[in-house]
């Protein structure tokens, strides 16, 4: 019987032993995968942070262009609704014609400087 116990008890602490040793490597396994994940996952947000700036770098190019266009057409509208102006009151003759068109002109040199 103490040869059967001491049996056991030998065949107990080798399938303890085994288990620790299957445990040490799960654990170092673990702490491999969570490494890896880690790096992984570093490089996924540098990555996003990069397409996100790249991004909002063409969206402000494209923001700034359509800006500056915008202004230019503004400054060619108002420059047009000055000679619709200046011709509509040419054409009316309101009031003293040389006048008219002095001033017309006078306008439309102003408007002119500040554009």
């Amino acid at each position: 019987m103490l040869f059967y116990s001491l049996f056991l008890l030998h065949f107990v602490l080798t399938i303890l032993k085994a288990f620790s040793v299957v445990m040490a490597n799960s654990v170092a396994f673990h702490t491999q995968l969570a490494s890896i994940m880690e790096v992984l996952a570093n490089a996924a947000v540098a990555e996003i942070c990069e397409l996100v700036d790249n991004g909002y770098a063409v969206l402000h190019v494209e923001i700034s262009r359509g800006q500056k266009e915008n202004e230019a057409l503004r400054r060619k509208l108002r420059l047009m609704e000055l000679k619709v102006s200046r011709a509509s009151a040419l054409r009316a003759g309101m009031g003293n014609s040389t006048l008219a068109h002095s001033r017309s002109r006078a306008h439309l040199c102003m408007e002119l400087k500040r554009t």
